[in-house]
């Protein structure tokens, strides 16, 4: 086999893993996110919400999915309930008893995603004046900063396909030129 063959191989070889290494990645690009919330996310309220509403990328499958409130100081959790499923959106009331006192709270969650994958994230938010529980269905959906639609281990993997890519490019030209001056 001669150099020209060898590095073409090569580069073909590096494209074959490269593309299954960067298509692996790709199914976390299914798991849906949150999109919106209620509460939304990193927001201060005044008065206390009586629901908690999460709005996902994709629907939710209709297993497995729980939604939890946390004092975000303490760690302790106020609650856990299964969620009402409505398309994208997961809601849960806030049971009648459980008044809330001024600070900040941690919605966690754990669901099954559209592409069948178990997923948890949290929102959080921070009750701002009285005690008293009130309704909050005024509250606006506001965009969630604090979810990317791309993970950081998604990016990771595209700037190392990208870098092994590279390399391979100039590994496969030095080998070609290379080739070409011994033959001259």
């Amino acid at each position: 086999m001669n150099v020209k063959q060898f590095a073409s191989r090569l580069v073909a070889s590096t494209m074959i893993l490269l593309t299954t290494v960067v298509g692996g990645a790709t199914p976390a690009l299914a798991h849906d996110v949150v999109m919106r919330s209620i509460p939304a996310d990193g927001s201060t309220v005044q008065q206390a919400p009586t629901q908690l509403e999460l709005e996902f990328s994709g629907i939710p499958k209709d297993t497995f999915n729980t939604v939890a409130l946390s004092n975000q100081d303490t760690g302790k959790v106020l609650f856990s309930s299964d969620p009402v499923l409505q398309d994208q959106i997961i809601r849960v009331d806030i049971p009648a008893d459980l008044k809330l006192e001024p600070g900040k709270y941690k919605i966690g969650f754990q669901i099954t995603s559209s592409d069948g994958h178990a997923t948890r994230g949290m929102t959080t938010f921070t009750l701002a004046g009285d005690t008293a529980q009130k309704s909050s269905t005024s509250e606006e959906m506001v965009a969630s900063s604090s979810e990317a639609p791309y993970s950081n281990e998604t990016f990771l993997y595209w700037v190392i396909g990208g870098l092994v890519a590279f390399v391979v490019i100039v590994v496969g030209i030095v080998l070609v030129l290379s080739q070409r001056k011994k033959k001259s």
